[in-house]
Formats: structure tokens, C-alpha cells, sequence
């Protein structure tokens, strides 16, 4: 197992974590952190060297991007919203999410992956600022930071801490959903209004 191998199985874990402790009273955040982990854990078969696994890790990672980030969005910006709240919605909403950011980078708009997650931390920045949640603000620039990582850093070269632009995107979002949904808190750390 490779360096970018474990910085997924960090994310997985994180993501597993985070979907146990969520599932019953915040499903949206768990169905958004559920797609996040599975490419996580794809990923560490990606990387663990299995080139079988590439294919199914990008259009997990494409419909984590598409989905999971703004169901996070939603579910954070406005917690007693069903989206929020009920499975049924949570997942409805991320599987049209997800066919929508699929059909978008099949049809040629490439960068809907980038500018949909993009838009939906900048959504969860701008929440926690109204909030005035200090962990969250955190959270919303420690995965803005992953996103900027993972979108400026060139390929194979060392960023972070000489860490991999793989490996700061994994490390930062893991330690991102920690700081907007802390799986040891029952309450929304966010208050809006």
C-alpha cells in the first residue's frame, strides 16, 4: 500500500466514521459522506496498484463531486429541510445529483465536477461565516483548501507538507469533514436563520 493508498484509507475511515454516527438523525450528511467514502475506498484499491479499480474510482470520485458536496451543502445550510433530515429524500436527491453531474461531464461540460463542489463549499463557507461557527469555518476552508490542492497542484509533485496533490486532497477533506460535522456532537454546530 502506497502513500496515496493510505491517505484514502484515512478519508474511508473518516467517511465511515462520520456515516455511523450521522445515519439516524442527520441522514443527508450521512448519504453525502457515505459517496465520499466509497470513492475512498476505491481509491485504495486504485492506489494499492489494482488499474482495474481506476475506472470505477473516477466515476465514484465524479458522482461524489456532483452529489455528495452539495447534499453536504444543503444539509448544513438548512438542517431541518427533509433533504436534511429523511433518507428517503437525502438519497433521492443525491442520486439526481448525481445522474445530472454524470450527464454533464459525458456531454462535454468537463468542469462540472470541479465547479459543483466549488460552488458548495463556498455555499458551506459562506453558512458557517453566518453561523459563526469557528469549526466550521475551519472545515469550509480546510476543504477548500483540498479542492485548490487538488485543482493547482501538477501531478506527482509534492505540496503540503511534502505530501502529493492525492494526498493533500485526501487529508484535507478528511480533516474538512471532521471540522462541519463532528461525529462526537449530536447537534447541528450550525445555526441559521
Amino acid at each position: 500500500m502506497n502513500a496515496d493508498a493510505v491517505s484514502d484509507l484515512v478519508l474511508a475511515v473518516v467517511c465511515g466514521r462520520q456515516f455511523g454516527h450521522h445515519l439516524r438523525h442527520r441522514p443527508g450528511i450521512a448519504v453525502a459522506v457515505a459517496l465520499i467514502g466509497l470513492a475512498a475506498c476505491l481509491g485504495v484499491v486504485h492506489f494499492s496498484g489494482f488499474a482495474v479499480a481506476s475506472g470505477p474510482h473516477r466515476f465514484a470520485s465524479l458522482v461524489a463531486a456532483c452529489a455528495a458536496f452539495p447534499l453536504l451543502a444543503w444539509s448544513l445550510r438548512w438542517p431541518d429541510d427533509p433533504v436534511a433530515t429523511q433518507r428517503r429524500s437525502a438519497a433521492y436527491w443525491a442520486t439526481l445529483l448525481g445522474a445530472i453531474g454524470v450527464a454533464a461531464t459525458v456531454s462535454g461540460v468537463e468542469q462540472w465536477g470541479q465547479v459543483v463542489p466549488g460552488a458548495a463549499a463556498i455555499t458551506i463557507l459562506w453558512t458557517m461565516l453566518h453561523a459563526r461557527s469557528r469549526m466550521g469555518i475551519l472545515g469550509a476552508i480546510l476543504l477548500l483548501a483540498s479542492f485548490g490542492a487538488a485543482a493547482l497542484v501538477p501531478p506527482q509533485t509534492l505540496s503540503l507538507a511534502g505530501l502529493s496533490r492525492v494526498q493533500a486532497l485526501h487529508y484535507l477533506m478528511a480533516a474538512a469533514l471532521l471540522a462541519l460535522a463532528p461525529p462526537w456532537s449530536r447537534s447541528l454546530a450550525t445555526r441559521t436563520a
